[in-house]
């Protein structure tokens, strides 16, 4: 009494079911979630920030991202909400980025890797093979005229095969090549 049988459902967006929480057979209350869509026209990057990066971010902010998934292609991105409830347990907060465009390869759920600078100073790095690492220090060889000498580094930030130098003081000329 009361109960209807069937029921014709329409999705008020296109796209993907992406969770099933009801299935034939299973009564449900009218107030629940069947299933979740995702609209793939319009995915957001969804992603845990670290407390103490919190302050040096802000809405509409240029970031990059890659997919996770092996592949080394940079795509870029707008910060378009910052939460403003932190994760005790993890120290993180949630922000939430629109991509610049849409890749049909895009799918809700994929790990994604974000690269956010903060400054726009000009660094030197250089690709993790050519730097060598030892129980204490580490190092570059600097080629003058037919020798090479070992050089001394401290290396900061890793990312996508290159590791920034620190210290590159050591009379290198750096070809700028702005992307």
């Amino acid at each position: 009494e009361g109960f209807t049988t069937t029921i014709n459902i329409y999705a008020p967006v296109s796209g993907y079911i992406i969770s099933v929480d009801g299935n034939i057979g299973k009564f449900v209350d009218s107030y629940a979630f069947i299933y979740e869509i995702a609209n793939i026209d319009e995915l957001f990057l969804s992603f845990e920030l670290p407390g103490a990066l919190y302050n040096k971010i802000h809405k509409n902010m240029a970031i990059k991202f890659s997919l996770s998934e092996g592949r080394n292609i940079l795509s870029g991105a707008k910060i378009k909400n910052i939460g403003q409830v932190f994760n005790t347990e993890t120290n993180t907060v949630n922000i939430i980025a629109q991509p610049d465009s849409v890749n049909k390869t895009y799918r809700p759920g994929m790990n994604t890797e974000v690269i956010i600078a903060f400054d726009d100073e000009l660094r030197l790095s250089l690709p993790e093979e050519a730097i060598i690492r030892s129980i204490n220090n580490t190092y570059v060889f600097i080629k003058d005229k037919n020798t090479f000498n070992r050089v001394l580094i401290e290396t900061g930030i890793s990312n996508n095969g290159y590791t920034i130098v620190e210290n590159a003081s050591f009379g290198l000329e750096i070809p700028y090549h702005d992307d």
